[in-house]
């Protein structure tokens, strides 16, 4: 979703412009002449670039993503309230989150207003908006990463939690299929968890249908069609590939790199896949 103010930085506006002048010199060529260079200049000059992508200089999302912070964590304000429980948990989280990116004079700061988030009404769209016009995809998925952080802090994640994500994910406009993916590793990284507290190999359906999401094929797909997918993933999260931008982000990549080979190992067992 857009903000109110996206017209003023897309080429509408001036394909508008341009064809109207065109129109009062009474032709209809140069009209459409007009709007399309009225186009060119309104990209050149008005449209406003997206961001990039968080952690690009080193640095962890939400330093990365300072100029929003006030925003996130409305959003993290909002999913909080969602599970209608105590949020010291949640609150202890994003405090050392916070230590982790920020100095420590600015985390008494941020925790303030933090709290102060959780008590005042806030609606998704004021904070969605701009998000949505503003994040790249990346940071988008950063973005949905920390938010579901904190929805499994406390290792469950309810109905009123997961319609909030979702909620946020279609107003700043992330697919379904890489909301899905994100909980999807959130959930067999748990159930890996388990598995290793418990001592047992025992693998349930619905471990198997997210190592499915996570590598982002259906389960009717073919064996070449996901070691196709899975080489893909593995090259775009290979924590080498982070080492540029700071031990923070190499440490994050290497999390979801060990959950994308779980999740194709757990798959190619299950098939035969060698």
């Amino acid at each position: 979703m857009r903000s109110k103010n996206s017209l003023t930085h897309s080429p509408v506006l001036g394909l508008i412009i341009g064809f109207v002048l065109g129109m009062l010199g009474g032709n209809i060529i140069m009209a459409f002449v007009m709007g399309f260079f009225g186009a060119f200049i309104q990209m050149i000059i008005v449209a406003k670039p997206r961001f990039h992508v968080a952690g690009e200089k080193g640095e962890g999302f939400l330093k990365s993503e300072q100029d929003f912070l006030k925003n996130i964590m409305a959003l993290a304000a909002l999913v909080i309230r969602s599970d209608g429980k105590d949020a010291y948990h949640e609150l202890s989280f994003i405090e050392a989150r916070l230590r982790k990116e920020f100095s420590q004079d600015f985390v008494p700061v941020a925790m303030s207003h933090m709290r102060a988030e959780l008590t005042r009404p806030s609606t998704l769209k004021t904070h969605t908006d701009r998000i949505g016009f503003e994040f790249d995809n990346t940071a988008k998925i950063q973005l949905m990463h920390f938010l579901i952080s904190i929805c499994t802090v406390d290792g469950v994640m309810t109905q009123n939690e997961l319609k909030t994500l979702r909620d946020i994910s279609m107003r700043i406009e992330l697919s379904q299929k890489s909301l899905d993916a994100i909980i999807a590793m959130f959930r067999f990284r748990n159930e890996q968890q388990q598995q290793q507290y418990s001592r047992t190999t025992k693998v349930s359906s619905s471990m198997l249908d997210d190592a499915y999401k996570i590598i982002g094929v259906n389960s009717s797909a073919g064996n070449s069609e996901i070691k196709k997918a899975y080489k893909k993933l593995a090259i775009a999260h290979h924590p080498d590939k982070f080492a540029h931008k700071g031990d923070l982000a190499q440490k994050n990549a290497a999390e979801k790199f060990k959950v994308i080979v779980g999740a194709y190992d757990l798959i190619c067992k299950k098939r035969g896949i060698v």
